[in-house]
């Protein structure tokens, strides 16, 4: 997702950051996405940390989005084939979801518990978050250098598939299984 100098107050990160003894390696962000932008920073033992910032005015921008996006649904159920899907429903049951990874306190906490249950895994490598009330827009955590799925070999692609199905399993039945969950035969 495209990024603009509005989204973010880059005087204000610094002056967080230096709060904390952390240097952005370069004034642009290295992603964008709806939510947030994310920054490379160090400090001065050359531990490299991810800085997600989340935009301005984000919030308002879900919620008009959610509503736009109710509309469209609500519309679109009128067509036969679409309305057994009920997509109405669908939004509704994932909005507090959408809304929850606006809340930082919130992310910061998931990060910290999806950290904290796998740090002593020799399969996965999580990042360690830090200084959580240094402000509720900024998340700072390990920065973790590694490839993208896009980068794989042919070679490479199952055994990420068998970690990733292993990691989202443990993930769905140990860390929290829904309890509202049933399977049918």
């Amino acid at each position: 997702v495209p990024y603009n100098k509005n989204d973010y107050d880059l005087y204000d990160l610094q002056n967080k950051l230096n709060y904390v003894n952390i240097t952005l390696e370069s004034n642009e962000p290295i992603a964008s996405g709806t939510i947030a932008c994310v920054f490379k920073g160090y400090d001065d033992k050359h531990n490299y940390y991810a800085i997600k910032v989340k935009k301005h005015n984000v919030n308002q921008f879900i919620s008009i989005s959610i509503n736009d996006l109710h509309c469209f649904f609500w519309w679109i159920s009128f067509i036969p084939k679409i309305s057994k899907i009920n997509l109405v429903h669908i939004l509704d049951y994932n909005t507090q979801f959408i809304h929850e990874q606006c809340d930082f306190n919130n992310e910061w906490d998931n990060i910290d518990c999806v950290y904290n249950k796998n740090m002593y895994s020799s399969q996965y490598v999580t990042p360690k978050p830090y200084h959580k009330f240094l402000s509720n827009n900024i998340i700072i955590m390990d920065w973790l250098d590694g490839i993208s799925l896009n980068e794989l070999t042919s070679a490479q692609k199952p055994q990420a598939f068998d970690l990733l199905m292993s990691f989202g399993l443990k993930s769905f039945f140990y860390d929290e299984f829904p309890p509202d969950l049933r399977f049918f035969g």
